[in-house]
């Protein structure tokens, strides 16, 4: 098992008390759940000013006061910002993926700040649900923005994978 989980799984489970006596690879579900949530937990970062960021994220750091994602080298130096507002569409969110495929950071892996950026829009806006759903074009306000970073940022902070 990877160590992920689909996001809300535990909810839609509920908590029947049989369900924690399950097995899976021999682990009980809730020794399986108490894994991956201290997995998710060992994974997140807070910084100065309410930055947060995933180390799955490869560098990529969220900046809610100012509603960026932020590339930060390993000496802390800022290399590159994105703002959430210009993120409003599918076809702009794939615009920054191809724009930062193709950079050439000496200092960063192209190859893993790409996946790390994929992974956090996908983690703070839900990206098929909020952009593409079924292959439609969808868009979001600023508000929405807004609303799904403040979501996002709440369970991170209450440790719960978004």
């Amino acid at each position: 098992m990877s160590g992920e989980m689909e996001p809300g799984i535990r909810r839609r489970l509920g908590r029947n008390p049989d369900m924690g006596r399950i097995r899976f690879g021999g682990e009980t579900l809730d020794e399986l759940f108490a894994r991956i949530d201290a997995e998710f937990r060992a994974r997140l970062r807070f910084y100065e000013g309410g930055v947060i960021a995933d180390t799955r994220w490869y560098g990529w750091r969220l900046d809610p006061a100012n509603l960026e994602l932020v590339l930060v080298d390993s000496t802390g130096w800022r290399t590159y910002a994105l703002p959430l507002t210009r993120c409003n569409q599918s076809a702009q969110v794939l615009d920054w993926l191809v724009q930062v495929s193709g950079k050439a950071w000496r200092e960063h892996d192209i190859e893993k700040v790409t996946v790390g950026l994929l992974r956090a829009l996908d983690d703070i806006f839900e990206l098929q649900a909020s952009l593409c759903s079924f292959g439609a074009h969808k868009t979001m306000t600023d508000q929405q923005i807004r609303d799904r970073v403040a979501t996002f940022v709440q369970k991170f902070h209450e440790g719960e994978q978004p």
